[in-house]
């Protein structure tokens, strides 16, 4: 089987994921872990397989960082993750529906924080699966806005030949 892992560029969110992509490896299956450009040597250092996807921009970064900076501290998370799912699915997203194209996956393991697999998942009709990579609770602060910022991805066609739900 092939299983596609996909992080964002955050060794606490791609740490977690560690031993179940080693699990995997010794039960024979294909691993390889879908992240975006920069932390290919992170991914490499683990010893896995990277498929490179695109990293944020620095300008768009910088200016996520300044909102949140400006928002008001009660706020800060939802800032962060609102704008932050719709600027990182919509960077890595590319790269995403490459894997899913190109090599194949019969499934998904994607971390929290990585929004642009699901997307892609749900677009190629991939099954998925979410790893929770810190407290139950996170999963009811961080859908709301998240859903929220992916409302900010551009629609993105259906590859011919493999299609969505």
């Amino acid at each position: 089987m092939r299983v596609l892992l996909a992080t964002t560029a955050n060794n606490g969110h791609f740490g977690p994921m560690l031993p179940i992509a080693g699990a995997c490896l010794r039960a024979g299956h294909d691993v390889l872990v879908a992240a975006p450009q920069s932390f290919a040597g992170t991914v490499e250092r683990a010893g896995h397989r990277h498929w490179p996807c695109p990293d944020v921009d620095p300008d768009e970064r910088a200016a996520l960082h300044a909102k949140f900076l400006a928002a008001e501290p009660e706020k800060r998370n939802e800032t962060m993750v609102t704008l932050g799912a719709e600027l990182a699915a919509r960077s890595i997203m590319p790269g995403m529906l490459a894997a899913l194209d190109e090599w194949r996956p019969d499934v998904i393991l994607r971390e929290i924080g990585e929004l642009g697999s699901a997307i892609a998942a749900e677009l190629r009709g991939v099954p998925h699966v979410q790893m929770l990579i810190g407290l139950d609770k996170f999963v009811d602060f961080t859908l709301p806005p998240g859903r929220a910022g992916a409302r900010g991805v551009p629609r993105i066609a259906r590859a011919p030949g493999r299609p969505g739900r």
